[in-house]
């Protein structure tokens, strides 16, 4: 189910992000690194953060005067260290498509900040013991930062994202985000 909707959403959200360019103040190619952590509310579970990478396509579409929406679609990475009580300690690994959607306000030409939702559809999973129960399908949460250029093609992203429930045990999955893009 949840790669059925992964193939529904790319097509539209890469139509977006490069089909609308007439219309799309910038759109490019995202690349980035990512400090992962998240909490348990289990008392006895550990869970430790890590550095993870995120790569996809990323637009800002002009609406009125200094404000744009922006929007794409991320392939994201989410690794947790995870030491249960009782069961098998390692490594969570989950892949999500993410869908940032949300208002950037152009202080100029060169960037300005952003705020918004970001919609997570799980691509992929992995757990301690080979077996992940209770993973969400889809996630969401929210994210605010900054966007800039720093050259006429090139530029980055800095922001923080809080998101919902992984799955059970790994709970309030947050990340502090360094991005580079290139528009076209």
């Amino acid at each position: 189910m949840r790669k059925n909707i992964f193939t529904l959403i790319f097509p539209i959200v890469f139509a977006m992000a490069f089909g609308l360019n007439a219309e799309a103040s910038d759109y490019g190619v995202l690349i980035g690194v990512r400090s992962d952590s998240a909490t348990s509310n289990a008392a006895s579970t550990s869970i430790s953060g890590n550095t993870d990478y995120q790569a996809g396509v990323i637009a800002s579409i002009e609406t009125i005067s200094s404000l744009e929406v922006r929007t794409g679609m991320l392939y994201t990475t989410r690794q947790y260290g995870y030491t249960p009580a009782t069961g098998v300690a390692g490594q969570a690994n989950y892949t999500y498509a993410d869908i940032p959607l949300g208002l950037l306000w152009k202080l100029s030409d060169y960037g300005g900040p952003f705020v918004g939702g970001n919609f997570g559809f799980n691509v992929a999973s992995s757990c301690p013991g080979g077996s992940c129960t209770g993973v969400a399908s889809s996630i969401s949460g929210y994210q605010f930062g900054v966007h800039f250029k720093f050259a006429p093609q090139f530029g980055g992203e800095l922001y923080y994202e809080a998101m919902g429930a992984v799955m059970p045990g790994i709970d309030s999955p947050k990340a502090v985000a360094a991005n580079l893009f290139i528009t076209f």
